[in-house]
C-alpha cells in the first residue's frame, strides 16, 4: 500500500489526471538514469510523455521514498 495513487503517477508523467478516450498522441516511455552524478531525483516530460526512474537505487525502500516524494512534492497542474 502507499499513499500513491495511479491518479498521481499519471499526472506526474503526462500531465492528465487520466487515460484519454482516444489515448495519448505518443507512447508513454519509461527511460532509466544512472546515478553515477549524484542523488537525482525522478522526472518527467509532460510533452514527451517520459518519466525517467533511476537505475541502482540502493533499495526498493529508497525508490519508493524518492517516487513518493517526487509525486507529492511536485507543482504544477492545478497543484498550489
Amino acid at each position: 500500500e502507499s499513499e500513491v495513487t495511479l491518479a498521481d503517477v499519471l499526472m506526474f508523467w503526462t500531465g492528465a489526471e487520466a487515460i484519454p478516450p482516444g489515448g495519448f498522441p505518443l507512447r508513454p516511455t519509461l527511460a532509466f538514469y544512472s546515478q553515477d552524478q549524484g542523488n537525482r531525483l525522478p522526472s518527467s516530460s509532460t510533452c514527451g510523455l517520459y518519466l525517467w526512474v533511476p537505475r541502482g537505487c540502493s533499495g526498493v525502500d529508497d525508490f519508493l521514498k524518492m517516487m513518493t516524494f517526487v509525486l507529492k512534492n511536485t507543482y504544477g497542474f492545478g497543484k498550489l
